[in-house]
């Protein structure tokens, strides 16, 4: 009866550690997910109207080897209806057990000439 109740016991600690693993394994990963997402629509935001305009194949997408490839992103940019100085901005970020995504919206406009 004691050993019963020894397994049962140590049946219920396990199960409790496993489920602390699995939580501290999720948040681990919405962290690193969520600065990854903000890192790469941060340089968005720093691109210029020529650069969003026509994203280059380092702003568009790539995958993170500090993370063993683990996640990968791809970003976009978008005029927004009949503004042709604003601009949406995408940034999707994919892992195997899931993905995420940033939108936000930027004013680029022209560069003016300055008169000589």
């Amino acid at each position: 009866m004691a050993l019963a109740i020894i397994g049962l016991t140590s049946m219920a600690v396990l199960g409790a550690f496993a489920g602390d693993l699995r939580t501290a394994n999720a948040a681990r990963t919405a962290l690193e997910v969520s600065t990854l997402a903000q890192s790469r629509l941060a340089r968005l935001e720093l691109a210029t109207r020529r650069e969003l305009a026509a994203l280059p194949d380092s702003l568009a997408h790539g995958t993170v080897p500090e993370f063993s490839d683990r996640y990968a992103w791809s970003a976009s940019a978008v005029p927004v209806g009949t503004e042709p100085d604003l601009f949406e901005l995408h940034v999707i970020i994919t892992w195997p057990e899931g993905s995420t995504a940033l939108t936000t919206r930027r004013f680029r406009p022209a560069t003016l000439m300055a008169r000589p």
